[in-house]
């Protein structure tokens, strides 16, 4: 990725990775090329997920011209929110066969929410804006300014019950007793039942048959723009 930087002369750089180390490395990196680098952590539980999924992000600047009309954009948006978590996963009609294969569930599994990464944007260029926080973790007025918080359909079924369901990468083996002894891959089996890459999809607030390797259709494409 860094050699991909310095060959295209990025104006811009977003990156994610699961550890702050790799962050950090990345940061110094692209402060050595004279990029101006704001970083956090934010997690899908941050944004009221069922889920915690925490991952570390930065925001690298080397063009002004070019982040300013990002930014001037991005500052008129409304605040996010993640209506497409209200709706009940077992009522969601998918308008085409969606097969359930070993490769989705791994890449559904190691992907990352989009409306965590679109909110960790706006909070990083909220950052390179105005300069007054640092922290690693985003203060909660920092991701108030830009994402609403409501309640999930999960929650409201299961409103004693706080334990984060963890979205499997494999998905393959949480339904088996043994798997059991683990709070999060109990209350997966008792929302979901059988795991498969459809409910992988819907934790993460994908577009629906997002995970199929068949192209989707138009229809498919009008039912996610009315989830989000």
């Amino acid at each position: 990725m860094l050699d991909f930087i310095i060959k295209s002369n990025a104006p811009i750089v977003f990156g994610e990775n699961v550890t702050i180390i790799a962050i950090d490395q990345a940061a110094k990196d692209l402060e050595m090329l004279g990029y101006r680098v704001e970083r956090c952590r934010l997690a899908c539980q941050d944004i009221h997920a069922d889920h915690k999924r925490p991952r570390f992000w930065l925001l690298a600047v080397k063009d002004d011209e070019v982040f300013k009309k990002v930014a001037d954009h991005i500052t008129t948006l409304p605040r996010f929110s993640a209506k497409f978590w209200h709706t009940n996963p077992h009522e969601i009609e998918y308008p085409s066969p969606v097969p359930v294969l070993a490769p989705q569930k791994r890449g559904v599994g190691n992907a990352q929410a989009p409306i965590a990464a679109a909110t960790a944007f706006r909070i990083l260029v909220n950052r390179h804006l105005t300069h007054l926080f640092d922290d690693v973790v985003p203060h909660q007025d920092e991701i108030d300014a830009v994402f609403e918080t409501t309640e999930t359909w999960i929650q409201k079924q299961n409103p004693n019950d706080p334990i984060y369901i963890h979205t499997p990468t494999t998905m393959g083996n949480y339904h088996y007793k043994s798997m059991m002894k683990h709070p999060s891959c109990a209350k997966y089996v008792r929302v979901f039942g059988k795991p498969t890459a459809l409910h992988a999809e819907y934790l993460m607030g994908f577009p629906i048959g997002a995970s199929s390797p068949y192209p989707q259709s138009h229809k498919a494409f009008e039912l996610w723009k009315k989830q989000y």
